[in-house]
């Protein structure tokens, strides 16, 4: 009976070892500096973590950027296998089986360097204009939590809203709110100098997903378990660090 009992669970095991052995197709949208196109291949800090997940299981995977309609449709009508990175919200949730928060980040909000704008409170957006990139995780957040006093202008891009705010063309009470490496990223890669960070709206922490209409629940436990490893030895902090950003502060216990 000790042999028969081993014996399965050495079955069980081998069986586990290889739930996920098919390719796994990723999408993502052009979102730098965290998902770009570099060489023809999709590059950045989720591509290297996902990729070093994929390596680690021996799982051959390939990633394709799409605008990000499009890849968030794909990836919850299970079209593909996951999504990187997902804000990790109950919305999310519901779609996708989500890895452990891979960095911390901020909706901010930004503003001209004459502006004496500083955010602490819902009630300082009363009487301005605010563009943001829409619809979005950004977008939605800003509309649960502004007041009938704040209007909020949808923009097909992050960099449509700058350069708008740049232009006066939301008048002189005007701000943008963008994910914050993204506007940062955007204000040094235009050469903007004329406008600054003034405050964060919302924290928030990235993750990856993957689709519940695509993989079953113990593939995603075996893929969100080998990005733990990655987090544990460290090897998610170094892929984070070679592109100037922090990991996500661990969970308090």
């Amino acid at each position: 009976m000790k042999r028969q009992h081993l014996a399965g669970l050495l079955l069980g095991l081998v069986c586990s070892s290889s739930t996920i052995a098919a390719p796994m197709l990723w999408v993502t949208e052009p979102f730098h500096p965290y998902s770009y196109k570099e060489n023809g291949k999709v590059a950045g800090p989720f591509a290297d973590i996902v990729q070093a997940a994929c390596d680690r299981l021996k799982v051959e995977c390939t990633m394709e950027i799409f605008p990000w309609r499009r890849a968030l449709r794909m990836a919850e009508e299970g079209q593909v296998s996951g999504l990187f990175g997902v804000a990790k919200t109950p919305e999310r949730e519901k779609a996708f089986y989500l890895s452990e928060p891979i960095l911390d980040t901020a909706y901010s909000f930004f503003a001209p360097v004459s502006s004496q704008f500083s955010y602490q409170r819902v009630e300082d957006l009363n009487g301005y204009t605010v563009g943001v990139y829409g619809p979005s995780a950004t977008s939605k957040a800003l509309e649960n939590v502004a007041q009938g006093k704040t209007n909020i202008v949808i923009e097909v891009a992050n960099l449509t809203a700058i350069k708008k705010l740049i232009g006066g063309r939301y008048g002189d009470k005007a701000l943008v709110l963008v994910n914050r490496e993204v506007g940062l990223s955007l204000l040094k890669e235009e050469k903007i100098t004329n406008l600054k960070l003034v405050g964060d709206l919302q924290k928030i922490q990235f993750t990856i997903g993957l689709s519940r209409k695509k993989v079953s629940e113990q593939q995603a436990i075996q893929f969100n378990n080998a990005v733990k490893a990655l987090i544990k030895e460290g090897k998610v902090k170094a892929i984070l660090e070679k592109h100037g950003m922090r990991p996500a502060k661990p969970a308090r216990q």
